[in-house]
């Protein structure tokens, strides 16, 4: 089958599975660039489609349409109580289907194939051997490809929880004649960051790399300068009370310091107002539903964050994002404009209560001022979603201790907890200069030699793994404080990138406008 003639000029598939409370933000934000240079590319995500498949053939329909509505109709915002119940059905549904997909294992954040989840040749024997459960799928995905009659078929891979299905869907594609291109940022990390993306080019058709500025003949970098909202394939919605709608202010970090970051050589830009105003003036009008943006900035730049203010007051459309939890944030935005211009919540990557850490590793703050930057805040009526980091290297039991104990002095201050064990870039300064923090790591093979992709290393230190020391803090001693207990539970299991911006408190600004 070719496709072309007069149809659109490029169609956008986002593969299973990302989480379906959002659009894929690389798929989205491609399509958005090429629409915006006057390009024609509709943007299909599957994993819609995917999970609305399941769960319309499942036992328990209608605890399953219940949670369904309850996600996507709750207007004033979720309860955490509320929410837990409603997603929770919906994973054991997936659970429960696992014996109906061939070993395949879904969650609402994960698709694991029965292989090796991070060979990627392993997963293309595994889709030419044949009997995976996505034909309907692809099947469905021929249907919109005839319809659109693209030129040329980009498919976005964001994430490992992608990679099994995309391999699946392009076997599936190339046996009907049609020749995908792949591209995103899982290859985008695996080249630079990480190793073994050479297996990636193995097993996909074709791969590309960069921001897409190729596919249109501009300078590498350039495409986030202008997006609009891109057109739409596919009737389902995605699960959430208020449209989710993914943007960027800027690209690469303005801190840029952090010895752990494996992105240190990616160029600094940010996006002018003018380009936030184009773009919050594409978005179509949702009745009775508040646009949510998603800034998908790695820091939010305060300085540019304070430029957009006045654009996103006007606009009428709440947002959210993540920041460095320092003084300039509060000195660009105070928290009483950032709520008046639709902040719902501030991600705030405080990571530790030890100073000695901290300034051991590049961060630009100490634990007294994450502390006050959280109470500010809180106060000015923002939630907040603190980002620890546990098991870097030199962290001790007692540096753990004081990370709890200082969430717990927070009290209510804190409405969400990001409970993450450190990773280890594999291409990072501090993997460069592992010897001098005392850090063993396992001899380095040739990029994909043992045929596995790896985007992180394991290291120990004195013959201590850190992270299982972490593991074992977590599940005891943390759990066992009834404030840091109290603030995890309220985090989302599921959803918990986009929905706690929607969850309702009395002591926060409402999701919607009075």
């Amino acid at each position: 089958m070719s496709v072309g003639g007069g149809g659109a000029d490029f169609l956008v598939i986002s593969p299973p599975v990302t989480t379906p409370s959002e659009p894929p933000s690389g798929a989205f934000l491609l399509a958005g660039a090429l629409k915006a240079r006057g390009f024609s590319a509709p943007l299909l995500d599957l994993s819609l489609e995917f999970f609305d498949r399941l769960f319309a053939g499942m036992s328990g329909a209608n605890n399953i349409s219940s949670s369904l509505a309850c996600l996507r109709n709750s207007r004033e915002g979720f309860t955490p109580s509320r929410h837990r119940t409603a997603s929770g059905v919906l994973h054991s549904a997936l659970v429960r289907s696992r014996c109906d997909l061939g070993g395949w294992k879904p969650t609402l954040m994960d698709l694991a194939p029965p292989c090796d989840p991070h060979s990627p040749l392993e997963m293309l024997a595994l889709s030419r051997s044949g009997g995976n459960p996505f034909e309907p799928l692809w099947s469905y995905a021929m249907d919109v490809i005839a319809s659109v009659q693209p030129h040329r078929i980009l498919v976005s891979v964001s994430y490992l929880s992608q990679l099994a299905a995309a391999i699946d869907l392009c076997v599936y594609l190339e046996g009907r004649g049609v020749r995908p291109e792949v591209g995103g940022s899982l290859p985008n990390s695996l080249r630079t960051t990480g190793t073994g993306a050479g297996l990636l080019e193995r097993a996909f058709p074709s791969v590309a790399y960069g921001d897409g500025s190729c596919l249109v003949g501009e300078e590498p970098g350039t495409m986030l300068s202008r997006v609009v909202y891109p057109d739409m394939q596919g009737d389902t919605d995605w699960i959430s009370p208020h449209p989710v709608i993914p943007f960027t202010l800027s690209t690469g970090c303005w801190w840029n310091r952090c010895l752990f970051c494996p992105d240190r050589d990616t160029p600094w830009s940010a996006s002018g107002a003018e380009s936030l105003g184009m773009f919050l003036d594409s978005i179509p009008r949702f009745a009775g539903r508040r646009p949510v943006l998603h800034l998908l900035d790695s820091a939010v730049p305060p300085a540019a964050l304070r430029r957009a203010l006045p654009v996103l007051k006007s606009s009428g459309a709440a947002f959210f994002c993540f920041a460095r939890p320092g003084r300039e944030l509060l000195e660009s935005c105070p928290p009483g404009e950032l709520a008046d211009s639709g902040c719902l919540l501030l991600q705030l990557g405080a990571e530790s209560a030890s100073a000695g850490l901290l300034g051991r590793y590049g961060k630009g703050f100490g634990p007294d001022e994450w502390e006050m930057v959280t109470r500010e805040v809180a106060s000015g009526g923002i939630r907040t979603y603190l980002y620890l980091l546990f098991g870097l290297p030199g962290e001790t039991g007692a540096d753990r201790s004081l990370t709890v104990e200082r969430i717990a002095s927070l009290g209510d201050s804190v409405d969400f907890l990001n409970l993450s064990i450190f990773n280890l870039p594999r291409n990072c300064e501090l993997a460069s200069r592992a010897d001098e923090f005392g850090m063993e790591l396992p001899p380095r093979s040739g990029r994909g030699a043992d045929g596995r992709i790896a985007l992180y290393s394991e290291f120990t230190e004195g013959g201590v793994a850190p992270r299982r020391e972490a593991r074992l803090f977590l599940a005891g001693e943390a759990a066992g404080e009834p404030a840091f207990r109290s603030a995890a539970l309220r985090t989302p299991r599921w959803f918990r990138a986009a929905h706690p911006a929607m969850m309702r408190s009395p002591s926060r600004v409402p999701v919607m406008k009075a």
